[in-house]
């Protein structure tokens, strides 16, 4: 019977070892998957802030685009036509004359 117990704390004892190999690849595995991890978390947060950045940077031009339109909309509101153009003139071309003349047939070759 001792030596029963004793096949059997040494089955228990070598499954004990094994289940620690496994365990201690399964931490090796998770530390490996944390690191990609912790990459993407860290591209995420630059993108996220660059984003912000970006549509801060909008918002401005924006706004300055419509306060350009404020003021343009209210100068032509108040009639300030500050265009330099002539006025479009009129020209006449000159009209043919007819020709009074006897035509010479060999001259028009």
């Amino acid at each position: 019977m001792a030596e029963t117990c004793l096949d059997v704390l040494e089955a228990s004892l070598e499954e004990l070892y094994q289940g620690r190999g496994r365990l201690l690849g399964v931490e090796s595995s998770q530390e490996e998957a944390e690191t990609p991890i912790e990459n993407v978390e860290s591209l995420v947060d630059q993108l996220t802030e660059d984003t912000k950045d970006f549509v801060r940077h909008l918002q401005e031009v924006v706004a300055e685009l419509t306060a350009k339109v404020m003021v343009l909309t209210r100068t032509l509101d108040a009639g300030g036509n500050n265009t330099c153009a002539a006025p479009p003139q009129h020209f006449r071309a000159p009209e043919p004359q007819c020709y009074g003349g006897a035509r010479d047939a060999k001259e028009l070759e």
